[in-house]
């Protein structure tokens, strides 16, 4: 309460004390646990705000909304290491304050719902504050209000009479300014009437320019949504007293804000890296931004944080344009010359395989699958000529090495189900996988890892063919035993369980069906002792977890692919990696002497493989 000057002074003070304890807290915590003053931004700093945005009016808390979201903004940005920009600022700045589930970051924005803030304020408390009379028991009970006269004179008797909120007459009776020109007195009927028509018209504004475009392209146009249309007191009566009215006005807004960024995100140039990774996003990507458990260090939340935002990378903003080995391929801010395997050598690409690999193999396990990785030996048997096995090596020799074979457990009672066999791929932000030129595929949302996960059954069969003609003499177009055995596993159509997850945490759809059929087992198995009511809540609670853990360790395995792939860039990088491919050959070759000394040793506690090329390996002469 109080005039203008006086809400406006204390305002002041208590945003300018805010912003110094928030830029306090990120100081102490950027370097410190960068992922705690991520979630602090997300989470708390905002909800500083968020009273004052309920209990001022609109008119007056309009002119600090920008400077608190700006501010907010600042401080995430400067946190995660964007300090250059991007280059659609306005979109990426828009992006973040939008909902997770809407491939946002789910930061409120002040600007956006300090209106909505307000009017539910007012409409929850409105019929609590007022006498009303019910019948008990066949007799009249009047219950009082906490009104006392100052509040009756200011907003009107009428307004209450007979225990009803009548917000008709509550509107239309607001008091004349006395000085329009100062607009000295504040009446909360004008507030509350000229937010919700803000609101009103800011929505209108949005379907206009929605259906604008859509009638540019050809497409069906958008609906007002029916808790924004009709007459201000309509909407006061039907919103009055209920719960959640902030969420829910703040909810039909939000989608038609979302459908416009959309649309103007897509009229962006397809290779676009803001538009790439809002195309692409996915349940898992956005799993990270809830995470508070991961072990996430600074470096590796920024590099996450510019993926998901198709933002500059921070490790590679001091080699942008260097030469990466001796290729043709130079750095650019993204660091997408980093994706592509022949860029590059070392085990970046094997070791971000086998950490999502990893993770799903201990999901699987713990959920009630019996699981086996790296499969070897499985079409070994069939692959006859055992003469030729001491000039092959051991890994050829196998035939074909699935990463999975997977036993489910389907039955009522943990009976076991089918057996099949799954393939894990990763793809990289190249061209082959993300189109930078405008075609239906770069429109298409999860074009290239479901691309690429449909050719690994061409790929399976076309090597089981070439093994059955070169070892077990299978004529052309003849069924041998290794397709035969291959062909055992399908499932659904499909021969193996294709798992393919992209640049940006977009994965193929079989993804979604190993998490559902895990979730399923386990929810079955487990929920007794999750203390769950029904399998059916367990089920959701498991979902979660693993969409969870999926989610983080393959967007946390993508900025490690990045960051590791900086040493490769710039000059002497060749050199250097020709050092250090000479030193692993030595590293593994016992004729090497000493060099090899520490790898025999590791073997050592292991038996011998048959299958070695160098057979049982013997400590060689010191000095040769």
């Amino acid at each position: 309460m109080g005039d203008r000057g006086y809400i406006l002074a204390v305002l002041t003070q208590k945003v300018a004390i805010a912003s110094s304890t928030q830029i306090l807290i990120s100081n102490l915590l950027r370097f410190a646990d960068p992922l705690a003053l991520f979630q602090i931004i997300r989470q708390c700093l905002a909800a500083q705000f968020a009273y004052l945005a309920r209990h001022v009016c609109p008119s007056i808390f309009a002119e600090f909304a920008k400077t608190i979201d700006d501010h907010l903004l600042k401080l995430l940005l400067e946190a995660l290491g964007q300090i250059n920009g991007s280059d659609h600022e306005e979109l990426v700045r828009e992006r973040i304050f939008h909902r997770v589930k809407d491939g946002g970051v789910g930061i409120p924005s002040m600007q956006r719902c300090h209106k909505a803030s307000y009017v539910a304020a007012f409409l929850q408390a409105a019929p609590i504050l007022i006498d009303t009379t019910e019948e008990i028991d066949g007799e009249e009970v009047t219950t009082t209000g906490a009104f006392h006269e100052q509040m009756v004179d200011i907003l009107g008797a009428g307004s209450f009479d007979g225990g009803k909120v009548d917000l008709r007459h509550f509107l239309e009776s607001a008091p004349a300014a006395e000085d329009e020109n100062e607009g000295a007195v504040w009446s909360m009927q004008r507030e509350l009437a000229t937010a919700i028509t803000a609101i009103q018209d800011g929505a209108q504004e949005t379907l206009d320019k929605i259906n604008e475009m859509k009638r540019a392209a050809g497409k069906e146009e958008f609906d007002m949504p029916s808790i924004l249309d009709g007459e201000v007191y309509q909407f006061c009566d039907g919103m009055a007293g209920k719960g959640h009215i902030q969420a829910k006005i703040m909810s039909a807004v939000q989608d038609l804000e979302v459908e416009l960024f959309r649309m103007r995100i897509m009229q962006l140039p397809a290779n676009a890296q803001e538009r790439k990774a809002f195309l692409h996003n996915g349940v898992l990507s956005r799993q990270w931004i809830s995470e508070f458990e991961a072990v996430i260090s600074g470096p590796e939340l920024r590099e996450i944080f510019a993926i998901y935002l198709g933002l500059p990378s921070p490790a590679c903003a001091g080699s942008v344009g260097e030469r990466v080995m001796s290729t043709n391929s130079y750095l650019d801010r993204y660091g997408r010359a980093l994706h592509s395997e022949k860029a590059r050598p070392g085990d970046a690409y094997r070791t971000r395989h086998n950490a999502v690999m990893s993770q799903i193999v201990a999901f699987t396990r713990q959920f009630g699958y019996a699981v086996e990785d790296e499969v070897t030996g499985e079409f070994k048997a069939l692959i006859t000529q055992p003469e030729r096995r001491d000039e092959m090596p051991h890994r050829q020799f196998q035939g074909m090495i699935p990463d999975f074979k997977i036993q489910t457990a389907d039955g009522p009672n943990g009976t076991p189900g089918q057996i099949r066999l799954g393939e894990l791929k990763g793809a990289g932000d190249v061209k082959t996988h993300y189109p930078e030129h405008e075609c239906l595929a770069a429109r298409t949302p999860f074009h290239g890892v479901n691309q690429k996960a449909r050719s690994l059954d061409r790929e399976y069969e076309r090597k089981a063919r070439a093994l059955d003609q070169k070892f077990n003499g299978t004529a052309n177009g003849t069924v041998g035993p290794v397709e035969q055995h291959l062909k055992s596993f399908q499932c659904k159509g499909k021969l193996v369980q294709q798992l393919v997850f992209g640049a940006f945490g977009d994965v193929s759809e079989d993804f979604d069906v190993l998490v559902q059929d895990t979730a399923t087992t386990g929810a079955r198995k487990h929920w007794r002792k999750m203390q769950c009511k029904s399998p059916t809540e367990a089920f959701g609670l498991i979902v979660w977890k693993i969409r969870k853990l999926l989610g983080v360790t393959i967007l946390l395995a993508q900025a490690r692919l990045v960051m590791d792939g900086i040493r490769w860039c710039g000059p002497g990088s060749a050199a250097a990696a020709e050092r250090r491919k000479r030193a692993r050959a030595q590293f593994y070759d016992p004729r090497y002497g000493v060099a090899a000394l520490s790898n025999q040793h590791r073997f050592s506690t292991r038996l011998p493989s048959p299958f070695s090329k160098w057979g049982l390996l013997t400590v060689p002469e010191i000095n040769q």
